[in-house]
């Protein structure tokens, strides 16, 4: 507001509904992020309102300007990632090493024969590779997919054979409300409904006797040990970085 002279809330809603692709340049400007090639238009409403086409001619990563921008800055080493686990174990990560993990894990993706466009879902509990995965799954140009642990094999091969995904992460063991489940063998479930999928993940915890297929499945830490790009692709505005889907009953 002192930036652009406006001197009280009632002020700045006002010009933000008259003057819309003002607003959204000054916020664009006023967080910081970062595009490789500036925008030439803010808001193409041509086709209509509801099809509205978002800083036009610009090209952005998301994860890039979510770590890689503060890597340069004294944030590198401030915490910006809390993940606590169902059993209370609690691990932090700075702006620095998650940067690094979703670095492996967006190399990975890449040595896997992953380019923009491809789709990757996560059937996994609550917990910090989550969030490794969808950002090195954009940081790629890749689309990437959450599916909720709770959803039974059927739900899950739904949205894997609609979304076309080729690469799920999934866990060996998922808790919640203190009641172990089985993940992996949910997710095999899926998958053999679901033929696109021709990789699966598998991020390691407490379970022993893990259903395994050679020619699909790699452990996490085993997958993260290969690739050496992780480049953040610049991808237009208008670039799709998830499908989001509804629990089924909206």
């Amino acid at each position: 507001m002192a930036r652009h002279g406006i001197t009280d809330i009632d002020s700045l809603s006002r010009r933000s509904v008259d003057d819309p692709n003002w607003f959204w340049d000054a916020v664009v400007r006023d967080l910081g992020i970062v595009f490789s090639e500036p925008y030439h238009t803010v808001m193409d409403t041509s086709r209509g309102i509801p099809w509205t086409e978002w800083f036009v001619g610009g090209r952005l990563n998301i994860a890039a300007n979510c770590l890689d921008r503060h890597l340069e800055t004294s944030r590198r080493d401030a915490v910006c990632l809390i993940a606590e686990r169902e059993d209370g174990n609690v691990v932090r990560y700075t702006f620095q090493e998650l940067a690094g993990e979703v670095d492996r894990c967006a190399a990975a993706l890449r040595a896997v024969g992953l380019k923009p466009g491809d789709r990757v879902a996560s059937y996994m509990p609550m917990i910090a590779e989550v969030v490794i995965q969808m950002l090195a799954s954009i940081k790629i140009g890749a689309i990437f997919i959450p599916i909720f642990s709770g959803y039974a094999p059927a739900a899950v091969a739904e949205r894997l054979r609609d979304a076309g995904v080729s690469l799920l992460f999934t866990a060996d063991l998922s808790e919640r409300h203190g009641r172990p489940t089985r993940i992996k063998a949910n997710a095999d479930a899926a998958v053999a409904e679901a033929p696109n999928v021709t990789r699966v993940v598998v991020v390691e915890g407490f379970e022993d006797d893990v259903p395994w297929n050679d020619q699909r499945d790699v452990w996490w830490n085993e997958f993260l040990s290969q690739g050496s790009d992780a480049h953040a692709e610049f991808v237009p505005s208008m670039h799709p970085a998830l499908i989001l889907y509804t629990s089924g009953t909206t």
